[in-house]
C-alpha cells in the first residue's frame, strides 16, 4: 500500500491569500499616510518635551521647569463647540426614545448661570472633551475640565478684539490642564485652567488673565432639575456617544496617587481632609475662603453655610447625597470646585472650612 499524495499547499487567491494581500494593502496605505503627514506638517505635535509642542515659550510668566508635558500631543482631545441645547425637562423623552441614555438623576453636571440663562454641561461630555464652547445669555464662554483635579472653570472667550478659541495643549502645570488659544491673527497664547492666568505667548506679556463667569458649580442632575425647571441643557454629539460611555476618572478620583508633578502638595489635614479632597473656593471681592464639602456632607449636612468675613451675609451651600457636588446658592460669589492639591499649590490655599 502506498502513500498518498500530499496535498497541494501552495497559497492561492482561493485558498486566503487574499487575506494577506489585503492586510499588506492596508499596511502599505498607513505607511503612505504617516509619512505624508509629516511632509506636509499634519504630524501632531507634542509628547516628550515641552519644546514638541511647538508654542512659544520666549515670554513666559512662570519657569518653563514647571510646565509637564503628559505624553499626549496637542488637541488629543478635541473641544467640543456646541451646537444647540435642550429644555432640560425633555431628557426624560429623550431617554426614552434613544438606545443610549443622555443624564440620569445621579450624574453630575456643571451648571453656568449668565444674565437670565442657565444652562447644564454633563461631566461625562465635557470631560471627554475638556473644553466646551458655547454661547450663553449672549455671551462666547469655554466651559473648561481638568480631570485630575476634577476643577471647573467657565471663561468669557472675549479678550481685546478677538473672540478666543482654546484647545488642549497637552501640557499639565501642578497637574492641572494648560489651555492654549488662537487668536483671530493666529497667534497662541498658554493659560492655566483653574484661574485663567496667562502663562505664555502675548497674553504673558501683560500678564493678562482671562475672565471668569461667576455663577458655576457641579451638581447631580436631579438636582438641577428641581432647582432649575426652566433651565437647559447642551446637547451632546451623537457621533461620540460611545466615547462619552468609555471615558471616566473615577478611580482616578479615588485614587490618593496625584498623577502628574505638583510642587507643594498640601499635607493630610483635619478631619479626613486629604489632598484630593474635593472643595469649593469661594469669592467675593477680596475676601477667599475653601470649604471641604465632603467633611460636611459625611457628617450628613444638607444645608451650610460658610461666612467669607466680608461683613456681608454667608454664603448658603446646598449638598446632594453623591459625592464631589454641591449647589450655591448666594448670587455674587465667584465659585471654583477643584481638589484641595490644585488650589494649594496654584491658588495658594492654605485654611479649609471643614466644620458648618
Amino acid at each position: 500500500m502506498t502513500d498518498a499524495a500530499p496535498a497541494d499547499r501552495r497559497l492561492t487567491m482561493a485558498a486566503g491569500g487574499w487575506v494577506i494581500l489585503v492586510t499588506a494593502a492596508l499596511c502599505a496605505a498607513l505607511l503612505v499616510w504617516a509619512f505624508a503627514g509629516i511632509i506636509v506638517g499634519h504630524r501632531p505635535k507634542g509628547g516628550s518635551t515641552i519644546e514638541s509642542y511647538g508654542f512659544d515659550l520666549s515670554r513666559t510668566t512662570v519657569p518653563t521647569s514647571e510646565l509637564t508635558p503628559t505624553g499626549e500631543t496637542r488637541d488629543f482631545l478635541r473641544a467640543l463647540d456646541v451646537a444647540a441645547a435642550m429644555p432640560a425637562s425633555e431628557m426624560l423623552e429623550f431617554n426614552r426614545t434613544h438606545r443610549k441614555r443622555y443624564v440620569v438623576s445621579d450624574d453630575r453636571v456643571i451648571v453656568v448661570t449668565v444674565g437670565e440663562e442657565t444652562r447644564a454641561y454633563p461631566i461625562s461630555v465635557v470631560e471627554a472633551h475638556e473644553i466646551v464652547h458655547d454661547t450663553l445669555g449672549g455671551v462666547p464662554i469655554a466651559v473648561t475640565y481638568s480631570p485630575f483635579c476634577d476643577a471647573v472653570s467657565v471663561f468669557d472667550r472675549r479678550f481685546g478684539d478677538s473672540t478666543l478659541h482654546f484647545g488642549v495643549s497637552g501640557i499639565v502645570r501642578d497637574a492641572n490642564t494648560v489651555l492654549y488659544s488662537v487668536a483671530a491673527d493666529g497667534r497662541e497664547s498658554l493659560w492655566q485652567q483653574l484661574d485663567g492666568r496667562a502663562l505664555s505667548g502675548d497674553a504673558a506679556a501683560g500678564n493678562a488673565t482671562l475672565t471668569r463667569i461667576p455663577a458655576v458649580f457641579i451638581t447631580t442632575w436631579a438636582d438641577y432639575l428641581g432647582a432649575f425647571p426652566n433651565g437647559s441643557v447642551m446637547v451632546r454629539d451623537e457621533k461620540n456617544v460611545r466615547l462619552y460611555q468609555n471615558i471616566s476618572y473615577e478611580r482616578a478620583h479615588e485614587s490618593p496617587t496625584i498623577e502628574f508633578p505638583v510642587r507643594n502638595v498640601p499635607p493630610q489635614g483635619p478631619n479626613g481632609l486629604t489632598p484630593k479632597s474635593p472643595i469649593l473656593v469661594l469669592q467675593r471681592g477680596d475676601a477667599r475662603r475653601a470649604v471641604a464639602i465632603e467633611t460636611l456632607r459625611a457628617r450628613g449636612t444638607e444645608r451650610t453655610t460658610v461666612d467669607l468675613g466680608d461683613g456681608r451675609a454667608p454664603v448658603t451651600i446646598v449638598l446632594p447625597k453623591r459625592p464631589g457636588t454641591a449647589r450655591v446658592l448666594t448670587d455674587d460669589v465667584t465659585v471654583l470646585p477643584t481638589f484641595w492639591f490644585a488650589a494649594h499649590s496654584l491658588l495658594g490655599i492654605d485654611d479649609v472650612v471643614t466644620t458648618d
